[in-house]
């Protein structure tokens, strides 16, 4: 399944980046069901860091861990992306998520969202 969104935010691309790109360590300070989220070894962001998440049940999903890799982290192009690499349910067998922040003026800044989940036949 591959899902695109976008999310218009009232904000300077600049900070949007530092809150969603930056701080991808702190994902639970802003995202539902996740509770906490740490990094794992690495404590900044970059190609091959790591985060653990703790999620809350949502529908069929269980309450568990999941770990997420970044595979892109380009704060020039405001652009990173990252994949489940532990803790999917066992249904899910690839979860690749790429966000791209767009400036479009000074107070203003688009989140680009493409998802990507593969499951089992």
């Amino acid at each position: 399944m591959e899902i695109r969104s976008q999310v218009t935010i009232k904000a300077p691309a600049e900070r949007v980046w530092d809150a969603i790109g930056e701080r991808f360590m702190d994902v639970s300070e802003w995202a539902a069901p996740i509770t906490s989220s740490c990094p794992v070894g690495v404590d900044e962001p970059g190609v091959g860091a790591i985060r653990a998440c703790s999620i809350a049940p949502v529908g069929p999903i269980k309450a568990g861990v999941v770990k997420e890799r970044l595979t892109v982290f380009d704060p020039t192009s405001m652009v990173f992306e990252y994949e489940a690499v532990e803790g999917m349910p066992e249904f899910v067998v690839r979860a690749v998520n790429r966000l791209r922040i767009e400036r479009v003026n000074d107070r203003l800044a688009v989140v680009h969202i493409h998802a990507i989940t593969g499951g089992k036949p």
